[in-house]
C-alpha cells in the first residue's frame, strides 16, 4: 500500500514539473567574442526575480526530498498527506517564481548561480 501511494506522489509530481516547471530552460542568446569579454569584465549582478526563484527551486527540492526519506520510513499516511498538500503549495509558489523570469536571457552570475543550484537539487535527487 505504501508503494502505491509513493508512486502516487511522485507521479503527481512529475506531472506537475512536467506542466511548466521543473528545471528552467536557459536563454544565453547569440553569443560574440566581444559579448562574452563584456559579460566578463561587467560582473554583471544577478536579477532578484531570478534569485528568488532559484532560491524557491532548491527549498522546493529540499522539503520534497525530506518528504521522500519519511515516506520510505513508513511515515504515518494522514500527516504524509498534509505534508503532500504543503509540498504542493510550495510547488505553486516556485512556479510563479519562474513566470517573472522564465524566457529572459540569463547573464554570467546568474548562469554560475543556476548550475550552483541545479547540481545541489541533482546531488540531493540522486539519494533518493
Amino acid at each position: 500500500m505504501k508503494r502505491i501511494l509513493k508512486n502516487c506522489f511522485i507521479v503527481a509530481l512529475c506531472l506537475m514539473l512536467a506542466g511548466g516547471v521543473g528545471i528552467p530552460s536557459i536563454h544565453v542568446g547569440n553569443t560574440t567574442v566581444e559579448s562574452t569579454v563584456e559579460m566578463v569584465h561587467a560582473k554583471p549582478k544577478m536579477r532578484k526575480k531570478f534569485k528568488k526563484a532559484m532560491d524557491e527551486y532548491l527549498k522546493f527540492y529540499k522539503k520534497y526530498c525530506k518528504f521522500i526519506k519519511k515516506y520510505e520510513k513508513g511515515g504515518n499516511s494522514l500527516s504524509m498527506l498534509a505534508d503532500y498538500a504543503k509540498l504542493m503549495k510550495q510547488q505553486q509558489k516556485m512556479d510563479k517564481s519562474f513566470r517573472k523570469w522564465k524566457g529572459k536571457n540569463l547573464n554570467s552570475a546568474e548562469l554560475a548561480y543556476y548550475t550552483k543550484i541545479n547540481s545541489k537539487v541533482l546531488k540531493m535527487t540522486s539519494k533518493l
